[in-house]
């Protein structure tokens, strides 16, 4: 149907972008608890009402991209259309090979965003340190082979395997 393929492209696309160019929440979250506290670091608190200038803020305010509900309904909705992809095609040869790699991509990308999201949300969660490897180092990859199977799928739509 080609209103799966759309979406699939559109979700691809947006999840890869938001992989490369939003904030990344678990390296912040690694940063401040690497370093130890001590007594002085009490003494260089910002002021109340006062915010430190950041380059990722534009004239609107901070990017919607950085909006946890934004990336959880995309991660929601790109992992599931992956899941769909595998099973819906195109081209009608053989499903689950036509659009294996957009299916991977949205698949992977979704459940990467999801994670992300469930870690900085609940203190109650650790991830094991392979899959935390995996969001912080491996996040920049995954965005452009997000982005790289959203345009080859729009692109090449009936060739197998894209």
């Amino acid at each position: 149907m080609l209103q799966f393929y759309f979406l699939s492209v559109l979700l691809n696309a947006l999840t890869g972008i938001v992989l490369l160019f939003a904030t990344n929440f678990l390296e912040k979250n690694a940063a401040k608890s690497s370093y130890p506290s001590s007594e002085d670091d009490f003494m260089f608190e910002p002021v109340a009402g006062t915010t430190p200038a950041s380059s990722k803020d534009d004239l609107f305010g901070d990017s919607f991209l950085d909006d946890s509900t934004f990336r959880l309904v995309l991660g929601i909705l790109t992992a599931f259309m992956g899941f769909i992809k595998l099973f819906t095609s195109l081209g009608g040869v053989c499903p689950v090979i036509d659009d294996l790699i957009p299916a991977i991509a949205g698949i992977t990308g979704g459940f990467v965003i999801l994670i992300e999201y469930l870690a900085v949300n609940r203190d109650d969660i650790i991830l094991p340190d392979l899959v935390e490897t995996f969001c912080i180092k491996g996040r920049k990859i995954l965005g452009y082979s997000c982005i790289g199977a959203a345009v080859l799928h729009f692109i090449l739509p009936r060739l197998i395997l894209i």
